[in-house]
Formats: C-alpha cells, sequence, structure tokens
C-alpha cells in the first residue's frame, strides 16, 4: 500500500514538473513587459496632483506624458505659487522636465508629479512670532466707586494729633467717568491754649471719555498734559485730546524686527531669542519672513533652526536692536491741550492762572527714525520745540531736541542723548543745557514777585549724566552713574556704585558707594533673607560715613496675602548712640478693607499712627465693601452660589460672598486677564456652562463678570410595572419637559434637568407606554440628588381607567 501512494505521488510531481517546464517556454514566446509600460506610450493624458517641493497642492491636473517629458499648462503651475516671471517663454503649455533648475518626478502609486523649482520662485510668506489676537473691545459697566484712605497720627513729642481722609468718587457709564479726588485734614494741638483746625482740599475733578477702536481719549477739568520725553508736564484745567496706543494692548507700535529667510520643503521653524526659545511654527516651501518677533528693548541675537522632514537643520542667525522710543513707520500720536494753569496744587482746592494750549506729537518717519514736536503758549509766552529719536545702525538709540522759549527774553535749551542695551551690558549718556531764563508752562514765575520788583530769572542749568551696568554670570551684577548738575549758584556732582551678588543660603547682598565730589562719600550694605516656609523676609543694612560712624538697621517684613490675612513689618536701627529708633507695625487684610497699626520712635518717645483702607462700589444694584481700587475693577457673579473659589491669573484672590459676588480689585485696564471660577464647591446637581471667562476692561470702570449656574432638579428611582417588575434594560423615558433617560439594572433610572414637570411616560419594547407620575414628590429648590421610592408605570388603558 505505501508502496503504490508513493509510486503515485512520485509520477504526479514528474508531471508537474513537465507541466511546468512546457508553461515556461510557452510565457518565454509572450513579448517582453516593457512593451506594455506606459513609458513607450506617446501622448497619454493623465490627471496628476501637483506636488511643488514636497508639499502637496490639492490640485489635481492635466498632465500629458511624452516619454520621459511631462507637459502641463502654465496657468496650473502659477495657481500652486509659482511665480510667472520664473517661467521660461509664453507658451500655454511647458514641458516642465526641460526647465533649468526644475526636478519632476511621477510618483504613480500616489497618482502625484512631484516638481521641485527654486525656493525663490514661490511666493513669500508672512509669519508672526507672537499672538497678536484681535481686537477685543473692553468691557465697562454702569456703577460707582468710593476710595477712601484714614490715617490718624499721635506725635508723642508735640502732642499733636493729626486724622486725614483721602478721598476718590467715581460715576462710570457708556458715556465716560467722572472723577473727584481730594482729602480732608484736622490738626489738635495740645500747648497751653488747646486749638484745633480742620481744612478739606480738592486735587483733581475730571471727566474722561475714550473710543478705543481709534486709540481717542478726552479729558475735560483738572489733567497734567501728556509731555514729551524732553519736555515738562505741567497741570491744567480745560481739556485735552490725545491718541493714545495704551488702550490696544493689540497695537504694536514699537518697529520689531523681522527676520528672513528660505526653504526648499516643509520645514519647522524654532526661533530663538538670546539662546532662549520663544516659539515654533511650521512653514511651506518658498521664501519667509517671520514679523513681530518677541523681545525685550536692547541688542540681542535672533536664532532661527530650521527642520526639514527628514531631519535636516539649517541654522540661521541675525543680530538685532529694539527700542521702544520709536514708532513703525507711518504711526502718529499725539496730544492737545488747553485750559488754565492750575496753581498751588494740593495746597490750594481752586487757585487757577492764564489759560495756556500746550500741543505735542510724535510720527514714525521710517523704523529707525521718529520725529517729535512740542509747542507751548500763553500771551506772554511761546515754547516751541523739535526732537528726533533715531536707531543707529543697530548700535544704540539717539535722541535730541532743541527748544526756544521767547518769555521776557529768548532763550534756548537743547538736549542730545544715547542709549544701549544688551542682554550683559548696558550704557546710557545724556546732556541737556537751559540757557537763563528758560521758562515753560511748568516754572513760570511768580508774578507777585514781578509786581514787587523782585527778581524773579531763572539760572542757567546744565545736566550731564551717564548710566551703566553689566551682568557677571555667576559673579552677580555691577552699575554706576554719575551726575553732574552745573547752576550759577551752585554745582553738584555725584557718583555711585552697585555691585549685587547671591550668597549662599539665597543671601541676597547688594553694596553701594556714594561719592559726592568734593564733598561727603556714604557706603552702603544690604543683606536680605527670604523665608519661603514664613513668608516675608529678612533684612541687614550697614551705612558708613566719612566720619568713620557706622550705622544699621536690621528689620522683617511680611506682606498681607492678597487673598487675606496678617503683614508685619519690624525695624531696629544698630548704631553706637543710646537713641536707637524702632518701628514696628501690624497690617490685617479683609476682603472689605485694610487696616494698619503701629509705632516708630526711640524708647520712651513713640509716634503712633493707624490706618483704614478700602473702597465701597456699586455695580449691578448691589453695594460691594473692598480694597481700594487703584485702576479698575471686576465683579465676578456665581449667581448667588456662596463660597465659590475665585481664580484672577490663576492665582485665588478670595470666594464669593452670601450674595454669590466677589470684587476683585486690582484688574489692569485694557488688559485681556483670565477670571476663574472653582466648581467643586457647587451642588452637585448645579449647571454651568463655562469655568473661565477672558475679560479686558476700560480704565477706572468696574464691569461684572457673569458666570451663569443654575440649580437642576436631579431625580433618581426605581421603577417597575403593574406587576411589581423591572422594566426591561434599556427602556426609553420622556418627562413632560422633553428630558430623556432609560432603565439601568434592576429598573434603575435617573433624570436631571431645570424643570422635569409632571410625569414621565415610558416605552418598554413590543408593549404600550405606561406612564409613572412624579408631580408633588420632589422639591425643585433642593440642592441635591432627590431619590423617589419606588414607582409604578401605569399603563395607558389603565391611566385613563384612572
Amino acid at each position: 500500500m505505501n508502496a503504490f501512494f508513493w509510486l503515485v505521488l512520485l509520477s504526479v510531481t514528474w508531471s508537474s514538473i513537465g507541466l511546468c517546464a512546457n508553461s515556461a517556454n510557452h510565457f518565454s514566446e509572450l513579448p517582453s513587459p516593457e512593451n506594455f509600460s506606459l513609458e513607450k506610450f506617446e501622448n497619454i493624458s493623465l490627471n496628476l496632483e501637483l506636488v511643488i517641493n514636497q508639499r502637496a497642492t490639492g490640485l489635481v491636473a492635466k498632465v500629458e506624458r511624452v516619454g520621459d517629458q511631462f507637459f502641463l499648462l502654465r496657468e496650473d503651475l502659477i495657481s500652486v505659487g509659482v511665480a510667472a516671471t520664473s517661467l521660461p517663454g509664453t507658451e500655454e503649455r511647458l514641458e516642465v522636465t526641460s526647465i533649468p533648475g526644475v526636478n519632476v518626478r511621477y510618483l504613480q502609486s500616489s497618482l502625484q508629479l512631484a516638481i521641485d523649482v527654486p525656493p525663490n520662485w514661490l511666493p513669500m510668506q508672512s509669519l508672526s512670532a507672537q499672538d497678536m489676537g484681535r481686537f477685543s473691545p473692553a468691557q465697562f459697566g454702569r456703577g460707582g466707586l468710593l476710595n477712601y484712605n484714614v490715617f490718624g497720627v499721635y506725635e508723642n513729642e508735640s502732642r499733636q494729633k493729626e486724622v486725614s481722609i483721602n478721598h476718590e468718587v467715581r460715576a462710570f457709564s457708556e458715556f465716560g467717568v467722572f472723577s473727584t479726588t481730594g482729602i480732608f485734614k484736622s490738626n489738635f494741638h495740645r500747648d497751653v491754649q488747646s486749638q484745633q483746625s480742620s481744612q478739606y482740599t480738592r486735587f483733581d475733578t475730571s471727566y474722561e471719555y475714550v473710543n478705543q477702536e481709534k486709540r481717542i481719549r478726552m479729558e475735560v477739568g483738572d489733567y497734567i498734559v501728556r509731555p514729551l520725553s524732553w519736555s515738562q508736564p505741567v497741570r491744567l484745567a480745560g481739556i485735552q485730546l490725545s491718541h493714545d496706543f495704551s488702550m490696544r494692548p493689540d497695537v504694536v507700535t514699537t518697529p520689531l524686527p523681522a527676520f528672513y529667510g528660505e526653504v526648499t520643503a516643509p520645514t519647522t521653524l524654532d526661533l530663538f531669542i538670546n539662546g532662549f526659545k520663544t516659539d515654533s511654527m511650521n512653514v511651506g516651501p518658498g521664501p519667509f519672513i517671520i514679523n513681530d518677533i518677541p523681545m525685550l528693548s536692547g541688542a540681542g541675537e535672533a536664532t532661527v533652526i530650521a527642520t526639514d522632514a527628514q531631519g535636516k537643520q539649517t541654522v540661521m542667525t541675525s543680530p538685532f536692536f529694539l527700542s521702544s522710543d520709536l514708532l513703525k513707520t507711518g504711526f502718529t500720536s499725539y496730544s492737545a491741550s488747553i485750559g488754565a494753569i492750575r496753581e498751588n496744587f494740593g495746597n490750594a482746592s481752586n487757585d487757577y492762572g492764564d489759560g495756556g494750549v500746550v500741543t505735542a506729537l510724535r510720527h514714525g518717519m521710517t523704523d529707525w527714525l521718529t520725529l517729535e514736536a512740542q509747542a507751548e503758549a500763553k500771551d506772554d509766552l511761546i515754547v516751541a520745540g523739535l526732537g528726533f529719536v533715531t536707531n543707529a545702525f543697530n548700535l544704540g538709540t539717539v535722541d535730541a531736541s532743541f527748544r526756544v522759549s521767547n518769555f521776557q527774553d529768548q532763550s534756548t535749551s537743547y538736549a542730545l542723548g544715547y542709549s544701549y542695551q544688551s542682554r550683559l551690558f548696558s550704557f546710557a549718556a545724556r546732556t541737556q543745557v537751559e540757557q537763563a531764563d528758560f521758562y515753560t508752562l511748568s516754572h513760570l514765575p511768580n508774578y507777585e514777585m514781578l509786581d514787587e520788583g523782585k527778581d524773579a530769572s531763572l539760572a542757567s542749568r546744565h545736566l550731564s549724566q551717564i548710566n551703566m551696568g553689566v551682568r557677571l554670570g555667576d559673579w552677580g551684577s555691577l552699575s554706576g552713574g554719575y551726575f553732574d548738575i552745573q547752576q550759577s549758584d551752585s554745582d553738584s556732582r555725584t557718583l555711585n556704585l552697585t555691585y549685587s551678588y547671591a550668597l549662599p543660603f539665597n543671601i541676597n547682598m547688594s553694596l553701594s558707594y556714594n561719592h559726592s565730589i568734593g564733598g561727603q562719600s556714604v557706603t552702603l550694605a544690604q543683606f536680605s533673607l527670604p523665608f519661603s516656609s514664613l513668608g516675608g523676609s529678612s533684612g541687614l543694612t550697614l551705612k558708613r560715613e566719612d566720619d568713620g560712624d557706622v550705622r544699621g538697621r536690621v528689620g522683617y517684613s511680611r506682606l498681607a496675602p492678597i487673598r487675606g490675612g496678617w503683614g508685619v513689618n519690624l525695624a531696629h536701627d544698630i548704631n553706637e548712640h543710646p537713641e536707637n529708633r524702632k518701628q514696628a507695625d501690624l497690617t490685617y487684610r479683609a476682603s472689605w478693607a485694610q487696616f494698619r497699626a503701629g509705632l516708630n520712635g526711640t524708647s520712651g518717645d513713640y509716634d503712633y499712627f493707624a490706618e483704614m483702607a478700602g473702597s465701597v462700589s456699586t455695580l449691578d444694584g448691589e453695594i460691594f465693601p473692598a480694597n481700594e481700587v487703584y485702576d479698575s475693577f471686576a465683579v465676578v457673579s456665581t449667581s448667588g452660589f456662596e463660597g465659590i473659589p475665585v481664580k484672577y491669573e490663576n492665582q485665588i484672590v478670595g470666594v464669593t460672598d452670601d450674595e454669590g459676588y466677589l470684587l476683585v480689585p486690582w484688574a489692569t485696564a485694557y488688559y485681556t486677564a483670565k477670571y476663574e471660577i472653582d466648581p467643586l464647591n457647587l451642588p452637585a446637581n448645579a449647571a454651568f456652562s463655562a469655568t473661565e471667562q477672558f475679560a479686558s476692561i476700560h480704565s477706572g470702570y468696574g464691569y461684572l463678570l457673569e458666570f451663569p449656574i443654575e440649580l437642576q432638579v436631579a431625580l433618581s428611582m426605581t421603577v417597575v410595572d403593574e406587576n411589581h417588575l423591572f422594566l426591561p434594560i434599556g427602556t426609553y423615558g420622556r418627562s413632560e419637559t422633553g428630558l430623556t433617560s432609560q432603565i439601568g439594572w434592576d429598573g434603575f433610572t435617573y433624570f436631571e434637568g431645570v424643570d422635569p414637570g409632571r410625569y414621565i411616560q415610558f416605552y418598554p419594547q413590543g408593549q404600550p407606554p405606561c406612564t409613572v407620575f412624579i408631580e408633588g414628590l420632589y422639591q425643585r429648590e433642593s440642592q441635591k440628588i432627590q431619590t423617589l421610592p419606588e414607582q409604578v408605570c401605569i399603563k395607558a388603558e389603565e391611566e385613563t381607567a384612572l
């Protein structure tokens, strides 16, 4: 049997070998496969996607293949970004394989035609290294604000008591902001004949309206004229119109450097500024420009590392110099002011002099040159000046100005400055000369002196200063300055040097030397040690004068936490004299005000003081006591839920009160800040759409930031049929108000919504629907999940019978 099996198997195998051999001889007579290759066919029309420099364009073009040549329409190449001026000839169809500098590959498996062209044939790609963001209008509310500061002091030696109350009152709406500030002082002197004096002094009263989109600010009332860097500010009462870029953080006014380059394929660009990575972006093949590179003022180096898909890296480096004193090309800022000159500010409430006019203008002629002009005028005075700021070939900033004043006699003033700043070194030098009797509105003479025939002339003045600093790496930093003030009646020349170094154990050291040329010298040594666990820091200051006398002060200070709590400040003089001064004060910060009390003086002769500062604002029909508001403020509303933690810029600033509000008193005007609530303290059945919002607020305004939260009725129940059997798993249920759910294991179901209604209808598969009546079984205001007793689902016919 086995022999027969092997004989048959051998015969079959031998026959198969013979058959294969005959088949091979037969196929060898067929034509070669290359005769069927498309490469041997001419005038073949193909529909292929164009791939330019390894980037798929998505354009499927009609391509004519003739052997190894490929023809396509000129307009197809132009439509995928190839510059028309780079293509040869004028023919409608181009044979791309013969164009110099062009490489063509037919990708048969993916039906693509890969064309590599020189990068400069492709369009320029403009990239931004920072997200400038779109214009986001600042928000505002309608309400009012009262800032107050009550300060009392008792001087032990004079037995004098003084109480002062500073205030600011604001009212704001869509029509603008009205504000007024002032101080009330009351002094009580205890001597042979006790006497008391009280006085109220108004500081400023003004109305302000802004158009953020056009960057226009209008001020009416008391204001300070916006000066240039080489002019003096002056207080006027009238109207001022100005073009203010500060209300548009999305608008970059400073000329930022741009980085040019080109790549042959899709590439990832990593941007480094002074060795620190600041951004990463993708770019297609071709030339590119990176605009708006974010960086600090001064000189530095920008480096771009380009990495293609194969991992090949190319490094491109470019130096830069940036100055915030320059305006971009075409950018203009200005101010125009007219009003009465404010006199005796701080001492008199309504002391106004003659009228005056002030105008100022800055314009970016180019990215490296900004021109400036300023003029002041009154009935017997005209001051006019011109100036410029320029980038000196990336070696620093040069500024100069020249002014003429014609009060009584013509007098001039000029200034010249240079500044340079880099990551390791900074240098600045400036000189300013004013001839005798150079008057402006800010320092007009006292006319009573002129009327009385007294000398009210101004002396000539020459001010020169040099500042420089250098970072020494691990060895700290060194800075110094020289100041030379020359006047006809006095001269002053001062030299100062400061060295800072971080000692072991986190101790910071600062050594200073101040020398008045022709006068005395003072040497200071300061040491500070922060305490991370306790908070605050301790400090030691030593002072040595020319006579060899050494004085010192040791102290400890801890600021009151933003969220509220205690702060302390302690100090004690150390010297050879017995009358060492001491100082101690304690601060408590509550959510509605801040309190401080303390003493200072020598043993047995202390002065005592106490202070209370805060604000009261109204918004959304509510009154909010809080800490002082210096700029704008936001009121966070959690729809009446109390005890909800609120974060400002990822830092917890407090919890909402029993009405569901929290006032955040330190919002920065026009800055888009992040406000966030922590929902963990909300009831389990609370529904909310968002836990964070971003908002910017107009200067001087308050804004209500609402987080809509509402309680949902949460019901859990077990549902059975009329035979007290659980409804089948997956049975669909729908309430009267449209809430839906399904039956789970053991007849369990859960409904959640603002209003479940009076009943729930279930639809068991293969059975008629049935109804569960829930009216009166739950509480709408409950802040927890309500578990109902077992419910019987009544079928429709039974429901009708009922």
